[in-house]
């Protein structure tokens, strides 16, 4: 069975390249274009979720995803200029 991975981003180049990319390297994908179309997706238990926080609703997304009984990672988006960069 392939792995799901679940990508939200707002900005639709970006994920219509990742959709592309993941399919063609055998993985199914599901995709959303803010964060609460991503808690309804995420419903059909991706085995990874690929958001991007920034986007208006992200970080809600993020924390009510951890309602849904499953493990996840987060990997920090860290960048220069952002005051809590490196805080975890």
């Amino acid at each position: 069975m392939k792995e799901k991975i679940l990508i939200v981003d707002d900005e639709t180049d970006i994920v219509s390249m990742l959709k592309d990319y993941f399919e063609f390297n055998g993985y199914y994908t599901i995709t959303a274009t803010n964060g609460l179309e991503a808690i309804k997706k995420a419903e059909k238990q991706p085995d990874i979720i690929l958001l991007d926080i920034m986007l208006m609703y992200g970080k809600e997304a993020s924390n009510r995803k951890q309602e849904i009984d499953r493990q996840h990672y987060t990997i920090p988006n860290q960048r220069p200029k952002d005051k809590h960069c490196g805080k975890i």
